[in-house]
């Protein structure tokens, strides 16, 4: 199972660890409201969260092509 996940560049791998973390945020917002503080006054951090995870997965698959070429 971790074999496949060699050929991933890095930046994917973590891009997708933070967008996660957001997605969990931004769910346990809508559920429980802000009762831990993370997700911010109306949930934007949790959105902002998984924004830049989204933008780091982003730049590993434009590194990652940039490199093969």
């Amino acid at each position: 199972m971790i074999a496949p996940l060699r050929s991933v560049p890095l930046l994917c791998l973590l891009g997708t660890a933070i967008l996660l973390f957001g997605a969990a945020a931004d769910f346990s917002y809508h559920l429980f409201g802000d009762l831990l503080g993370l997700a911010g006054g109306d949930g934007y951090r949790a959105h902002l969260i998984t924004f830049i995870g989204m933008l780091i997965s982003v730049v590993g698959l434009v590194v990652r092509a940039l490199q093969t070429r």
